[in-house]
């Protein structure tokens, strides 16, 4: 039952670290300069939202950076 709740666990804070790790590596490349971000594994949830929010956003900062 130990080793069963532990795999739980473990799985369970993949799902959520993974995303949150994937949203934080976005920020440091639009930080460079970078701003083709595309999040590939889009998920049905509050990441997925945050996600879409990141992309949305580098894509207005690529456009604003056009303008200059």
């Amino acid at each position: 039952a130990i080793c069963l709740c532990t795999l739980v666990c473990l799985a369970l804070s993949s799902s959520i670290t993974r995303p949150l790790l994937q949203i934080q590596d976005a920020c440091e490349k639009i930080k460079n300069g970078d701003y083709q971000i595309k999040f590939i594994n889009k998920r049905k949830d509050e990441f997925a939202d945050l996600q879409q929010a990141v992309e949305n956003m580098a894509q207005g900062l690529k456009e604003r950076e056009a303008i200059k």
